[in-house]
């Protein structure tokens, strides 16, 4: 079996209730893996969301992708380039998890792939007021 060496992390994240996904990702990912990551950990879990806010990096624009989610019935927003305060949340998940990763990481930091799913699960358990809202749903 061969070993994926992932480079970067995937976040998602749910905007109501604040739930997060860290997947293991690589750089190098084209647009149609985004794709398959996409169905494959969130539309098969809880559907096709009806708007999903991204940045602007190339995987996001590419026409493929804009057409998947155009076919799937969704609405897709990107932020203002060049001002990532219109996705401040992700930027503060994004900092929430590298600190978690630093915490635990070996002396090689080559294990990080294998702390993200309790890097995930400590997140969502964290007490959150928009968790107990979304709870009232």
């Amino acid at each position: 079996m061969t070993k994926v060496h992932y480079d970067s992390v995937l976040v998602i994240i749910n905007r109501l209730t604040k739930y997060s996904y860290f997947i293991p990702y690589m750089e190098s990912s084209t647009a149609e893996d985004l794709a398959y990551k996409f169905l494959q950990v969130i539309v098969s879990q809880h559907g096709m969301p009806k708007e999903i806010v991204s940045d602007r990096d190339k995987l996001f624009t590419s026409k493929f992708w804009r057409s998947l989610i155009s076919q799937l019935g969704s609405d897709h927003k990107m932020s203002t380039a060049f001002h990532p305060q219109t996705d401040g949340q992700t930027e503060r998940i994004n900092q929430i998890m590298e600190t978690y990763l630093r915490c635990y990481v070996n002396y090689q930091q080559d294990n990080w792939v294998q702390l993200l799913p309790m890097a995930q699960f400590a997140y969502n358990s964290a007490p959150m007021e928009n968790h107990d809202k979304a709870q009232q749903l």
